[in-house]
């Protein structure tokens, strides 16, 4: 009889002893693949909403500029360099020659005022005609800039609470060059990025200008949008060869902060996956050593004749690896159906949590999370019952068959 027909007899024979250990190895997979498909749409969204309301994929900016993260505040925004008309136009040629999506920017600071109320912002003056922002941008009360407006303003509710203000009413915002009038049209906040303090404040690019000083065709920086994200790295090596005289980044360093809270997130995913398996490989253990003291007798008999410590062994992962691989690829097709089921059904939240997930959140499911998740749990299981295994499988045959 062969070694896995002896195991798929020890399957049936001790059916409970094998229900337990594929239920430890269902659960694990199928919360592997919920947690890592919640994990993953977090990092997607906080990535989405930072590249769409502040560092697009690819930034390019004056060579004079020095700035290493653009919401670490390491420097203030009205210390900028700004690009000249002429360099916009180099910068405009090269990205319409490779059909890119791109956006000019001014980025300064500004005290806004309302009546006795008064608060710093961070001024992002764009083209109102560019509609990623609003993507990332979550309005709770009024609208988005207009196209053709000019002299609107769409605030972070933390400012419009602190300058006591709402939609229609019109705000002050004085600058270091300059002075503007600018009607508030919209209050909300960038999803996921206000858990780190990013207030942001939308204008159009006419009254930045003014604020910072700029000629008409001045900009601090040009936003750069990537077909996705993984051609990040592409378009920034491509736009590098084409253009001189500028400085290009991407958008995992100029959001450097954020960027550094979403590590933070990936290091608590793999402490709670390690948590996990290893409590999931204790339980594992204990019970391949029952499943040994149960089968002494067995044990002993094969032994006897003419079984070998490595062909005993081999039979308990056989038996195992069996039972890993059926019971995981339950646990995965049950996470999944359940991912896939969550992923229509958007969940409205609220403080707090609105902050890290955004006001309506909407699971993603990646079936690329199908192969690591088999790989982990049945690698772990095996290694788990590889000790017990070798203990049962070096009993003394004698001893055994006088038991």
């Amino acid at each position: 009889m062969s070694l896995l027909s002896l195991a798929l007899k020890n399957i049936c024979g001790n059916w409970r002893r094998s229900l337990s250990l594929g239920l430890f190895v269902f659960l694990t997979s199928f919360i592997l693949i919920v947690f890592n498909s919640f994990f993953m749409t977090v990092t997607t969204n906080m990535q989405d909403a930072l590249i769409n309301s502040l560092t697009g994929h690819v930034q390019i900016r004056s060579e004079f500029t020095e700035e290493e993260d653009m919401l670490a505040m390491k420097t203030r925004w009205s210390e900028l360099h700004f690009l000249s008309q002429d360099e916009l136009n180099q910068i405009a040629a090269a990205l319409d020659k490779q059909e890119l999506d791109y956006t000019e920017r001014v980025r300064t600071n500004a005290t806004l005022i309302s009546g006795i109320e008064q608060d710093y912002a961070m001024i992002i003056g764009l083209d109102p005609r560019n509609t990623h922002y609003q993507s990332a941008f979550g309005l709770e009360k009024g609208r988005y800039l207009e196209p053709a407006g000019s002299g609107e303003i769409v605030l972070a509710s933390y400012i419009a609470d602190q300058l006591q203000v709402s939609v229609g009413q019109e705000i002050q915002a004085t600058g270091e060059a300059g002075s503007v009038s600018l009607k508030i049209v919209g209050i909300g906040d960038v999803q996921m990025l206000s858990l780190f303090g990013f207030n942001a404040v939308f204008t159009d690019l006419k009254s930045a200008r003014v604020l910072a000083g700029f000629e008409s065709g001045e900009a601090t920086d040009v936003i750069v949008f990537a077909p996705d994200s993984a051609q990040t790295e592409e378009v920034g090596a491509q736009l590098a060869s084409e253009l001189q005289g500028v400085t290009l980044s991407v958008w995992e360093d100029m959001g450097g902060f954020v960027f550094n809270g979403i590590s933070v997130y990936r290091g608590m995913i793999i402490l709670f996956i390690l948590v996990l398996m290893v409590i999931v490989s204790i339980l594992i253990i204990n019970l391949v050593f029952m499943m040994g003291l149960e089968r002494r007798q067995e044990i002993g008999t094969l032994k006897a004749i003419g079984y070998s410590r490595k062909d005993i062994i081999l039979m308990f992962l056989e038996e195992i690896l069996t039972l890993a691989i059926a019971f995981c690829a339950l646990g995965i097709a049950a996470g999944s159906g359940l991912v896939l089921a969550l992923s229509n059904i958007g969940l409205e939240l609220g403080p707090p949590m609105d902050f890290m997930l955004g006001k309506v959140f909407y699971i993603q499911y990646d079936y690329r999370l199908i192969f690591p998740v088999a790989a982990i749990v049945i690698l772990f299981t095996l290694t788990a019952a590889l000790w017990p295994a070798w203990h049962a499988a070096s009993l003394d045959p004698v001893e055994t068959l006088r038991e």
